[in-house]
């Protein structure tokens, strides 16, 4: 595991372990990381966190991570 913890609802984090899984080959702990973060931005209550996401986070590598 790469990290023991994070706050649960940073979505930049879960994306960026689902980064670092992918490039540790861990396909497993990508798919689960990246289910978190299209949890966590479809989530009403978390819409600042949409926001960032879009700015910080080019749509080509979110597109990689789930189509991996």
């Amino acid at each position: 595991m790469i990290v023991r913890s994070i706050k649960k609802d940073h979505v930049i984090a879960y994306f960026c372990l689902a980064k670092a899984y992918k490039y540790k080959g861990n396909h497993k702990l990508v798919e689960e990381n990246i289910n978190i973060v299209k949890k966590l931005l479809a989530d009403p209550d978390k819409r600042e966190w949409v926001e960032y996401f879009n700015k910080l986070v080019p749509k080509n590598e979110m597109n990689e991570l789930v189509a991996h």
